[in-house]
């Protein structure tokens, strides 16, 4: 959730359903929008995402399915909700995972806690740079090394 003054911003994903809701404390109204969906992960939930600088980043995730159709996603996406647009990455996590949850420290990095892997339960903790799934970010870390030494 995200809040400016008395707006708070949340946003809910899970399967096909991508909703930004707006909450305006001073109106006590409600907005509500839909976004898309990456096709690749309409059918999964149970992934960990985290929203930092209107992007949103994707972590795994699970189509609810036991047996034979179990499918567990190792892949991580990036949604931009400025450009509304969806970015699917080559590098993925290092094992398949999901009912995990990711959280961002103002260091900069990223922190996916716990989930379950392959029918089991796992206490991991993956700690990886902003920078490394958003290239805005280091642009920005270049230009201010760059301002730095000159």
């Amino acid at each position: 959730m995200v809040k400016i003054n008395k707006r708070n911003q949340m946003l809910l994903f899970c399967r096909n359903t991508g909703l930004s809701i707006k909450y305006d404390e001073y109106k006590n109204d409600f907005q509500f929008h839909k976004l898309p969906v990456h096709r690749d992960i309409t059918q999964f939930y149970a992934y960990a995402y985290v929203c930092i600088n209107g992007i949103v980043l994707f972590f795994g995730g699970w189509n609810g399915e036991y047996g034979t159709n179990d499918i567990i996603l190792k892949s991580v996406h990036k949604y931009s909700i400025q450009e509304n647009m969806w970015t699917t990455f080559e590098h993925t996590l290092t094992s398949p995972l999901h009912h995990c949850f990711a959280i961002f420290n103002e260091n900069n990095y990223i922190h996916i806690i716990g989930g379950e892997g392959e029918n089991v339960t796992v206490s991991t903790h993956v700690k990886t740079k902003v920078r490394v799934w958003d290239s805005k970010s280091l642009v920005i870390i270049c230009l201010f090394i760059l301002m730095k030494h000159k």
